[in-house]
């Protein structure tokens, strides 16, 4: 028997990638809806705070994500285009104003885990080259930022996951290993 979440997902401190939960942990749990809060802290002191509401589809995938500032007023929408396997292909995130910021392409491995993102510009230009690396049970662990060079780290992301394989905390460091955000999750099974 699959066990279903009471409380699907409560994110405290920093939320950015709808992802944080796989596909397949999505389908397996019943999740159709997960409400993030984002707070972001430089220096100790809150900055930012954010909302977003993502929505899924039976199948787990995204059908729209979308970011409110802390006052809830619209900030951004995305979009996802998928391929015959269910996997996202392209995302591409648009202003209040529905003008392209940024698209996204990404490429897998052969276990169908995200193995590389390209980020573009609203005019085609290459601004960032994301890797994935994931543990022997297939759990994504890190989520590495380059610049266009491929060599050069902006950012870096490990992720904990608790007993059935969801992510519980996710640490987000900057190209000097300093701690510059943080998320944790609560998650309630039957």
């Amino acid at each position: 028997m699959i066990n279903k979440p009471i409380l699907i997902l409560f994110a405290f401190v920093f939320c950015n990638n709808l992802n944080a939960q796989s596909s397949a942990s999505i389908r397996r749990k019943d999740i159709r809806k997960v409400e993030q809060k984002q707070i972001d802290y430089k220096d100790g002191k809150e900055i930012i705070s954010k909302w977003s509401l993502d929505e899924y589809d039976k199948w787990g995938r995204v059908i729209s994500e979308k970011q409110f500032n802390s006052d809830s007023t619209y900030k951004v929408f995305e979009t996802f285009q998928y391929d015959r396997k269910g996997r996202v292909l392209s995302q591409c995130e648009f202003d209040k104003f529905g003008k392209l910021k940024k698209k996204t392409d990404i490429e897998y491995d052969n276990m169908n885990d995200r193995k590389e993102e390209r980020v573009y510009s609203s005019n085609n230009e290459l601004i960032e080259v994301i890797r994935f690396k994931y543990n022997a049970f297939g759990f994504k662990t890190e989520e590495i930022t380059f610049k266009p060079d491929g060599l050069t780290i902006l950012k870096k992301i490990i992720y904990s996951h608790d007993s059935k394989g969801s992510i519980i905390e996710r640490k987000v460091f900057d190209d000097k290993g300093k701690l510059i955000q943080a998320r944790n999750y609560l998650i309630s099974y039957n």
